[in-house]
């Protein structure tokens, strides 16, 4: 789940932990004024963890492709 709010965390810190390769993964964009408070915590009540793309707004459509490339890149699965 990439979502801006005070619980989400970086990309890094949320792989780290994870076995390697770590099995099927699911990302969960929102629109470009972010998921609203209430989709946030349906989201997350499914498992979805709140990561962050860093400081910068993306539009929708970007946040998806830069959010798996930076999952293919930090996987291996780019060389």
């Amino acid at each position: 789940l990439f979502w801006e709010g005070e619980r989400s965390r970086g990309i890094k810190e949320i792989l780290k932990p994870l076995p390697s390769p770590p099995g099927e993964l699911a990302i969960l964009t929102g629109p470009e004024g972010g998921l609203s408070a209430e989709d946030a915590s349906k989201a997350i009540s499914k498992g979805f963890i709140p990561v962050s793309l860093g400081p910068r707004i993306l539009r929708a459509e970007t946040a998806a492709l830069a959010a798996a490339s930076i999952l293919q890149y930090e996987l291996g699965d780019m060389s």
